[in-house]
C-alpha cells in the first residue's frame, strides 16, 4: 500500500522542520512526502531542501485548501494523509491507521488528537484527548478522495469540517483507532483560537453545509461525532 503525506505550509519554517522530522520518524515510512509551499517568504524552501526525499511544490498564496488540493493532484498513492505544518505525528501514527484501514476494509481512518502548548508557558486552554476527524488525524483512500472531491477552496476557513461532512454524505465508511495519531500545537497564531474566527471565516456556513450533508447521508449509516476544527 503506497502512502502519500501532504503538508501545506506558509511562512512556518521552524514548525515545518519539526513536522518533517515527525514524518521521518514514522515506523512505517510513507512512499511520498509532498510539501506545498503556499507563497512563503521565509526559509521554508531551505528547510525542505535539507530533506532530499521530500518533494517541494511552490505556488502563489492561495490558502490551505488549495495547497492540499495541489498536493493531492501531484500524488498517486493508494492512501493519502495530511499534516498541518504546525502539528506533529507520534512515531506510530501512520502504522496504526494503515493497519486499521486494512483490517476494517474502510474508506478512511482517524484517531485521537492530543494538544500541547508552544511555548509551554503559553496561557491557553488545552482540551482533553479525544478522537477527532481533522485533516492531520485522517487517512483516506484514493478512491474516497475521488468520490468526495478536493477541499473547497471558496471557503475562507473550516474546509476540513466541510470535507468530512461531504465524506459522510457519500456513505463512505470510517474506522477509528484509540491511539494518539496527532499532536496539535497550540500557539499564538492558531486561527481557530481567535474569538472572531467563526464569524470571520464563515464557519456558520460550514456548519449549515454539514447539517445538510448529514441529512443526505444514506439512511441507517451511523457516522461518528462531527469533526473538530483544525488549527491551520
Amino acid at each position: 500500500m503506497k502512502v502519500a503525506v501532504i503538508i501545506p505550509t506558509w511562512n512556518a519554517g521552524r514548525m515545518l522542520q519539526e513536522a518533517l522530522e515527525s514524518v521521518a520518524a514514522q515506523t512505517v515510512r510513507p512512499t511520498q512526502v509532498v510539501v506545498v509551499d503556499d507563497g512563503s517568504t521565509d526559509d521554508s524552501v531551505d528547510v525542505v531542501s535539507a530533506h532530499p526525499a521530500v518533494a517541494l511544490i511552490r505556488q502563489s498564496r492561495c490558502g490551505t485548501a488549495a495547497a492540499r488540493n495541489t498536493g493531492i493532484a501531484r500524488t498517486d498513492a493508494d492512501v493519502v494523509a495530511f499534516l498541518d505544518v504546525d502539528d506533529l505525528w507520534p512515531p506510530r501514527s501512520l502504522s496504526v491507521r494503515i493497519a486499521a484501514l486494512r483490517e476494517a476494509g474502510a474508506d478512511g481512518c482517524y484517531g485521537v488528537v492530543e494538544e500541547f502548548l508552544d511555548p509551554a508557558a503559553l496561557s491557553r486552554p488545552v482540551r482533553p484527548r479525544s478522537a477527532a476527524r481533522v485533516p492531520g488525524s485522517i487517512l483516506v483512500t484514493r478512491e474516497a478522495l475521488a468520490r468526495v472531491g478536493g477541499f473547497d477552496e471558496s471557503l475562507p476557513g473550516g474546509e476540513g469540517v466541510d470535507w468530512v461532512a461531504r465524506f459522510d454524505a457519500t456513505g463512505l465508511r470510517w474506522t477509528k483507532v484509540d491511539d494518539v495519531v496527532l499532536r496539535r500545537r497550540i500557539h499564538e497564531s492558531n486561527k481557530s483560537r481567535d474569538p472572531q474566527y467563526a464569524k470571520r471565516t464563515g464557519l456558520l456556513e460550514v456548519a449549515r453545509r454539514s447539517i445538510a450533508a448529514k441529512r443526505l447521508a444514506p439512511s441507517g449509516r451511523a457516522h461518528p461525532a462531527p469533526a473538530r476544527e483544525s488549527s491551520d
